[in-house]
């Protein structure tokens, strides 16, 4: 049951479409003291973020020695090599699939492509639905990572869906091997716990 409810949550986020409407999409201004802040329709306004986490530092990642297991997607050119003693699973359904950690309420969902949308504009789209589909929304990290030779974006955010505090943290690639978002998440107070089973999990890709 709480697999369900949580890739319910999940999908709300992940598909929602950004309203074109002002009050979901904030104008960006700047303070007599430099500080950007974002307005709001409804005369609220709030600092833009200034917590994220952003390195010009390139990090290489590489597959763990434990993840021994391929998964091939059902679309695309891509390998996920999991540690099958830790995670059940995939479940797979419309070219997704979805992973769980056998001990604990961590999940993972990826969705494969075959059209290789670039990732940059794959990590703005992200961003601008999971702000159009949860309140709350807070950018933690936005960084650039070489996964088992390639490169592509990881990105951290806090959102609140339906009520609930999630957490999610994502692998984003796009190129002529096709589209891979690979996406964890769990409770915004459990994630400290399980981030590290979530890097191990990610570092799995393997884009041929």
């Amino acid at each position: 049951m709480r697999l369900v409810l949580f890739s319910q949550l999940f999908m709300i986020l992940l598909l929602a479409l950004p309203d074109s409407g002002f009050s979901q999409n904030p104008v960006k201004a700047r303070t007599e003291t430099g500080k950007e802040v974002l307005l709001y329709a409804d005369g609220k306004w709030k600092y833009v973020e200034d917590n994220k986490e952003t390195s010009s530092e390139v990090k290489a990642h590489n597959k763990s020695a434990s993840a021994k297991t391929l998964s091939k997607t059902p679309r695309g050119t891509f390998e996920v090599w999991v540690d099958e003693s830790k995670w059940s699973g995939p479940s797979t359904s419309d070219g997704r699939m979805q992973f769980r950690l056998k001990t604990g309420d961590a999940y993972i969902l990826v969705i494969s492509e075959e059209i290789g949308i670039p990732t940059a504009s794959l990590k703005n789209i992200a961003i601008d639905n999971a702000k159009a589909a949860g309140s709350e929304f807070s950018l933690i990290a936005d960084e650039t990572r070489v996964v088992n030779g390639r490169e592509l974006t990881s990105l951290k955010f806090n959102a609140t869906v339906k009520g609930i505090q999630l957490t999610y943290y994502g692998y984003y690639y796009g190129g002529k091997e096709g589209t891979i978002q690979m996406l964890c998440y769990t409770g915004q107070s459990l994630f400290d716990k399980y981030e590290r089973d979530f890097t191990e999990f990610l570092d799995g890709l393997v884009v041929h």
